[in-house]
């Protein structure tokens, strides 16, 4: 399970100017309903791409690796499959971390069955951050905690995202401009789904869902 630490400032995402030239808008009596539309667009351009446009921090909560049933196989060689939004391959050692792109991890920490805070150390671990997903590899001689609660028994801090404005690929800032007008010009039919323009310039940037 993923939850939100520090929420980027979505009508950020794009500049309001360089989305006012796109669509050809000299006034700024609009300026606020502009800033709105863009912070719609660039959430629905992150659903649709899987990824994370501005700088943001997400922890990942993991379930000990002992089933809910009371056994010890819910995990195994492999993937685990299912709706949570991540997976941890044991028998290669790592966890995906399907907040793309990845710019760093803060911490791991782990619960015991007492409730109490451990932090997992830096050097029993490496991030690959060349992979997408990026991954957190355990390095070799070192093993994952155990004797751990059986949920939400991990806690990763990520820090994810791009970075500024600047720094998110020209394609997918051109679909979130292409979003806003679409929404600017159809602003009375309330329609805040994916213009055809803006699907067609994310979706090479589009993540493969796990």
């Amino acid at each position: 399970m993923w939850k939100e630490v520090v929420a980027p400032i979505y009508k950020t995402v794009v500049g309001l100017q360089d989305t006012k030239d796109y669509m050809k808008v000299d006034e700024n009596d609009e300026n606020v309903l502009i800033e709105s539309f863009i912070a719609t667009a660039g959430r629905l351009a992150e659903n649709f791409t899987r990824r994370r446009f501005l700088t943001q921090t997400h922890d990942l909560f993991l379930d000990s690796l002992v089933n809910r049933s009371g056994g010890s196989s819910a995990w195994w060689n492999g993937t685990r499959e299912g709706t949570e939004d991540f997976a941890f391959g044991l028998a290669r050692n790592y966890i995906e971390i399907t907040r793309v792109p990845l710019q760093s991890v803060t911490f791991i920490k782990t619960f015991d069955t007492a409730n109490v805070e451990s932090t997992f150390a830096a050097e029993s671990y490496f991030v690959d951050e060349v992979s997408t997903p990026a991954r957190i590899v355990l390095n070799d001689g070192f093993s994952w905690p155990t004797g751990l609660r059986r949920y939400n028994a991990f806690q990763i801090r990520c820090i994810v995202g791009y970075g500024n404005a600047a720094a998110i690929p020209d394609d997918i800032q051109d679909a979130i401009k292409a979003q806003v007008h679409y929404m600017f010009l159809n602003r009375h039919v309330g329609n805040s789904q994916l213009s055809g323009i803006a699907e067609d310039l994310l979706l090479p940037n589009q993540v493969q869902a796990l």
